[in-house]
């Protein structure tokens, strides 16, 4: 079935199953949104890891003691 026959066949439906179709769709591109903003996070995660030499925490410790912070 092409879309536009699907868009025919919405056309059709009385307004509370036009609602209950367009809740269906949202939750789907939500769902699908989640999925790819977990995936990009997913790629970033560790990137930062150790780019000063130092562990965070170890870094802003040395950070107070000089008092920069």
């Amino acid at each position: 079935m092409s879309s536009k026959e699907i868009i025919s066949e919405i056309d059709k439906l009385s307004t509370n199953e036009k609602a209950e179709v367009f809740s269906y769709v949202g939750q789907q591109l939500n769902l699908e949104k989640r999925k790819y903003a977990l995936a990009i996070l997913e790629k970033l995660k560790g990137r930062g890891k150790n780019i000063l030499g130092l562990e965070p925490q170890e870094y802003i410790r040395s950070s107070r003691e000089d008092g920069r912070i």
